[in-house]
């Protein structure tokens, strides 16, 4: 026990604590606040009611009894731990056992009988009924409190190094600031946790953390989860909540696996159109700069002169070579952008070759040649490369010129002009992003979500995400202004 100042010292001497050994044992960093008094005592209490009640139960389980507990934490089969997770929750399913376990259809003898609630009763509870002349009023407490609080989902708001972090419970709405020494470190700040909360008045713990951390990205998949839970309730409570531990760890499970191995990224261009390299290649029976005049409308927003401006002429002056951009009006996806461009049409003598990044665009593309050019334009062919290809082609070197290229886009930023430039496109980008509807968001747009509870909550996880990135290297110059955003939306500090 702690010894208050005013209390007998310990040493036996007769004295009040604080006038014998209370300055010594301050010097040598004996002497600890109130909270971390209570931490380690919730810590030891947590030790000792473990081993207590394992060591209890393991002859009233037997191994069929233990069997049906794991089987139950891994969800009956349907997950499939690797041997390293398996070793990695080895503390999580002891500690879920004896505080989250129902044990009534295994358990026999004291406290097993049918009763009201018994449903409700962990391995801890049942000792307590049977066997309360074994425990302290704290231990008492913290057995009814470590069994009653729900599994729950915990983002992390803030943290102290070596102190505390500062949880928000997704799903029941409540923020919390839990002791914790090893686990509080720099850079944790928006994880996701799956973990108990034993609240005291002093000091609250996690109990039966998992020891996976999933990072901000996610955030918005488990508001989504709760979102669901929420239909036909209206409000959830620990109850509903502790009722709905075998789903919420198989979500859990099942957003870790994903995290693990997530989906190759669908890369499509700003079309939306799955991304396919076509090259079409065409014998032209006209001259070059028939051809050109034949499609120089699909260069939309641009002059004729400007087009020429880049042909090669032959020594009769006439066009011999010419390669222009097909672009197009505006863009679905962008509406800041005034065009898009929907590839690159060569024209060299007798041929023609078109480069575009789909297979959607390039049916289209035939279909504009065919009506311009009719039989003055015979198509020859086709090459299709696969992104895995190109990725494979640049890997091996196929970019020969990667370091000049790197060095020159460098040179490039340090022009006023063209960081200026970025920087308006940059303050634009955002402004409109405003009022662009997010999936993040569940479809609505930033402003739209900062009036409705729930959307405020998906844009604080995103910006808690954003936060995170933007520590970990320097800022480049399309990065989000937050701090100006929030403004925007009424979410900054002083709004």
């Amino acid at each position: 026990m702690k010894t208050g100042r005013n209390q007998p010292c310990p040493c036996g001497s007769g004295k009040k604590y604080k006038k014998c050994c209370y300055k010594n044992d301050e010097a040598d960093g004996k002497i600890i606040d109130q909270a971390e008094y209570t931490r380690q005592k919730l810590r030891k209490t947590e030790g000792e009611l473990i081993d207590l009640l394992i060591g209890y139960y393991t002859d009233q389980l037997e191994e069929e009894g233990f069997k049906e507990a794991f089987d139950e934490f891994w969800l009956w089969g349907d997950i499939e731990p690797d041997e390293h997770l398996m070793v990695t929750m080895e503390q999580v399913f002891v500690v879920w056992l004896v505080f989250s376990w129902n044990p009534m259809d295994v358990l026999e003898g004291p406290g097993a009988q049918e009763a009201p609630g018994m449903e409700e009763k962990t391995l801890a509870l049942v000792y307590l009924e049977a066997h309360p002349e074994e425990f302290d009023d704290f231990q008492r407490q913290y057995i009814k409190e470590a069994s009653a609080q729900p599994y729950s989902y915990f983002q992390v708001i803030a943290v102290v190094p070596g102190k505390s972090l500062t949880l928000k419970d997704l799903l029941l709405n409540r923020t919390v600031t839990v002791a914790e020494q090893h686990g509080a470190v720099e850079g944790l700040e928006g994880s996701i946790l799956f973990t108990k909360v034993v609240y005291t008045e002093d000091v609250s713990v996690m109990l039966g953390n998992f020891p996976i951390r999933l990072p901000p990205d996610y955030h918005g998949m488990f508001i989504n989860y709760r979102q669901k839970l929420l239909e036909g309730i209206g409000k959830l409570t620990s109850e509903i909540v502790r009722e709905e531990d075998p789903d919420l760890r198989e979500f859990f499970f099942n957003v870790y696996e994903y995290a693990l191995n997530p989906p190759k990224p669908k890369m499509v261009n700003t079309d939306g159109d799955p991304l396919a390299p076509v090259k079409l290649v065409y014998q032209l029976d006209c001259s070059p700069a028939e051809a050109f005049h034949g499609l120089k409308t699909l260069a939309y927003g641009m002059e004729e002169e400007t087009l020429l401006s880049g042909a090669v002429y032959d020594d009769a002056g006439e066009i011999e070579r010419i390669d222009f951009c097909w672009q197009k009006k505006g863009n679905k996806k962008h509406a800041q952008w005034d065009n898009t461009v929907m590839g690159h049409i060569n024209i060299d003598k007798s041929q023609m070759t078109v480069e575009v990044n789909s297979e959607k665009r390039s049916d289209i593309i035939q279909k504009e040649i065919k009506k311009r050019l009719k039989k003055k334009a015979v198509y020859k062919s086709a090459v299709i490369t696969s992104i895995e290809e190109l990725i494979q082609e640049s890997q091996g070197g196929g970019f020969e010129n990667l370091e000049g290229m790197a060095g020159s886009q460098e040179d490039l930023m340090q022009i006023p002009e063209v960081r200026q430039k970025m920087a308006e496109m940059a303050e634009k980008t955002w402004a409109d992003w405003l009022d662009t509807s997010l999936p993040a968001l569940g479809g609505v747009t930033p402003r739209e979500a900062a009036g409705d509870p729930v959307g405020r909550e998906r844009l604080e996880g995103l910006f808690l995400q954003w936060e995170q990135e933007e520590k970990k290297g320097p800022r480049n110059d399309f990065a989000p202004d937050i701090r100006k955003l929030k403004q925007a939306l009424g979410m900054d500090e002083g709004g």
